[in-house]
């Protein structure tokens, strides 16, 4: 933790500006034509170094300059008519938006510093150092239609359709339509319903819809080269371009089918409420990185790979406890459950996948797709403790000695490789709480949320590599390591020893934790005053991620270094994200 405190530097300076414009015309009661437009831009520049002594690092001090800019605008045209007829209310939009994304960025990296003082302000005199650019850019542009209809709001119902055009993808699959409906019935609105006077809202509603996604990079459709080296037998080498991923020319949009049934329940003027979820969520046509044969080049590409499922329960309750004239106290508590399985791989049975990190599994699979499983489904070697004394003849197959590390050998081949490979947990959260809670005690107020995730496994990747510290004691820098094997001395360890023949791998059990929590994510406390002649104030402290209950031994279970299109497939692991910082900021509004 020291040598990563003072030993190592990301600094990141951003800076956006957002533009905006719009206008809105009426050209009868009821019918209005509205634009607005946005425009985002992004100056960013990220500059690292890290020190010969940092944890994970090689033996050299190296150091980066990323600096690059983009740029984002959004427009949407609406044209809508909302009229009355008596008990009828209706309500009709046609729209079209565009958005277009570029970015442009240029890299600079040195190994070897000359002066590792001056981190990364003199790159051109390091032993070696090389440059890269990057540019991309993509557009969407969408049409939509919809028609909302309410009777004596008691019956309501609307339809829409929705095209999506990005160019992400090739001519004949730019375009996809995604229809929605919805109905509902107002229950409490009934005459029937006169009489039951504790209920003051009863609502019962059901929805079926297509969304469609293109999370994919700008262009994953066509081939991608790569640079290639290749070393003489007498010596030297020339350098040259190959194709990297292949093109897919076929991809299309990814689809989601939704169907939603929920009630909402309103309880003595809705000082009690709740609100109650069903889901069904089928998504099919994924975009996923598929495996190529190596007698087809290797490497991957991304395709359509199959469906999954989604499906679970929402519940909301909400009460207003307290409401006094000086005190007041509301509370508001969401759970969720979700359930998520992979329900079809087309051609494949099981398609493996690797986070790629380097210096940990480096290429290794460390996640599969499988039927019937949930996605980040975590896939490794089952760690079964230290070989114990008396078991030196079956060790010794293994090339082993008590106190080395022992894994489940599922081919009986004495050795461990990918074969002996099986799911080891899941990454995807099955349970998650939100609680915030609102008090008022004149002019003080405070407000509290606290946030939950339950049932969810978690691969420490930071704690396999500042434990493992290639069996040396001077690079671990976790106090655990201590309580390893040693002959003679702590033969009841879980951890293995450190050994020439013990091998600790990174994909495996053994770095496998708990990844549930429950957090004080946000804590605001206010108080409001006046100055006569002066005007009103209000002192507020704020503070974040206070404190945590968790057994995760990493030091952040909601952090992860997987984002992007791929973080719903990739969950579960730990490793090189900055964790969700604590603060605690003091503020002070003065009203003349």
């Amino acid at each position: 933790p020291l040598a990563l405190l003072y030993d190592a530097e990301n600094l990141s300076d951003k800076t956006f500006v957002t533009t905006l414009a719009g206008a809105s015309y009426q050209f009868i009661p009821g019918l209005t034509l509205d634009f607005q437009a946005a425009m985002d831009q992004l100056f960013d520049k990220t500059s690292s170094w890290t020190g010969e002594t940092a944890a994970g690092s090689a033996s050299t001090s190296n150091a980066s300059v990323v600096s690059g800019s983009g740029r984002t605008i959004q427009t949407t045209t609406q044209l809508s008519y909302n009229r009355d007829f008596g008990k009828h209310t209706v309500n009709a939009v046609a729209a079209v938006e565009t958005q277009s994304y570029k970015y442009r960025s240029a890299t600079a990296t040195a190994t070897d510093l000359t002066f590792p003082e001056l981190k990364y302000d003199n790159l051109s005199q390091a032993a070696s150092y090389e440059t890269a650019s990057d540019y991309s850019m993509w557009a969407l542009v969408s049409y939509l239609v919809r028609l909302n209809y309410s009777y004596g709001g008691k019956y309501m119902a609307s339809v829409s359709v929705r095209s999506d055009g990005s160019s992400k993808f090739s001519e004949g699959n730019k375009f996809s339509t995604f229809p929605a409906a919805a109905i509902a019935w107002n229950i409490g609105k009934e005459n029937f319903m006169r009489n039951a006077t504790a209920i003051s809202n009863l609502k019962i509603r059901a929805s079926w819809g297509l969304t469609g996604s293109q999370a994919i990079e700008p262009y994953a459709t066509k081939s991608a080269f790569s640079d290639i080296t290749y070393p003489f037998k007498m010596g030297g080498a020339t350098s040259g371009i190959q194709i990297g991923n292949p093109a897919n020319p076929d991809l299309r949009w990814e689809t989601t089918a939704q169907t939603n049934v929920g009630i909402d329940l309103g309880l003595f003027d809705d000082r009690l409420t709740l609100e109650a979820d069903w889901y069904l969520k089928d998504t099919y046509s994924l975009l996923l990185n598929k495996n190529v044969p190596a007698y087809q080049g290797g490497g991957t590409i991304v395709s359509n790979i199959g469906s999954i499922r989604n499906s679970g329960f929402d519940f909301t309750l909400s009460g207003r406890i307290l409401e006094k004239k000086d005190f007041s106290l509301e509370s508001s508590v969401n759970f969720s459950i979700l359930r998520n399985k992979v329900m079809d791989l087309g051609d494949d049975e099981v398609v493996y996948v690797a986070s790629n990190l380097t210096g940990i599994n480096d290429g290794a699979y460390d996640f599969i797709y499988k039927v019937g499983e949930p996605l980040g489904t975590l896939y490794g070697l089952k760690y079964l403790g230290p070989w114990q004394k008396g078991e030196e003849e079956l060790a010794a197959k293994y090339g082993c000695v008590p106190g080395d590390a022992r894994y489940e050998d599922l081919d009986g081949s004495y050795t461990y490789d990918s074969s002996d490979y099986q799911i080891i947990g899941h990454g995807m959260p099955q349970y998650t709480l939100g609680w915030n809670t609102n008090f008022r005690y004149r002019n003080l107020s405070v407000n509290m949320f606290w946030q939950g995730v339950f049932g969810v496994d978690k691969l420490n990747y930071n704690r396999c590599v500042f434990m493992m510290a290639a069996r040396d004691i001077r690079g671990a820098t976790f106090s655990e390591v201590l309580d390893r094997y040693i002959p003679g001395v702590n033969e009841d360890a879980y951890l293995p020893a450190w050994s020439e023949t013990s091998t600790w791998y990174p994909v495996s059990s053994l770095w496998l934790e708990n990844g549930s929590y429950f957090r004080l994510k946000n804590i605001s406390v206010a108080y409001d005053f006046s100055v006569r002649k002066v005007g009103d104030f209000t002192v507020s402290l704020n503070a974040t991620n206070l404190f945590t209950i968790t057994s995760y031994k990493g030091i952040d279970p909601e952090a992860s270094n997987v984002g992007g299109g791929t973080s719903d497939i990739q969950q579960g692991l730990g490793y090189g994200a900055y964790p969700n910082s604590k603060s605690i900021t003091l503020g002070l509004t003065i009203r003349f």
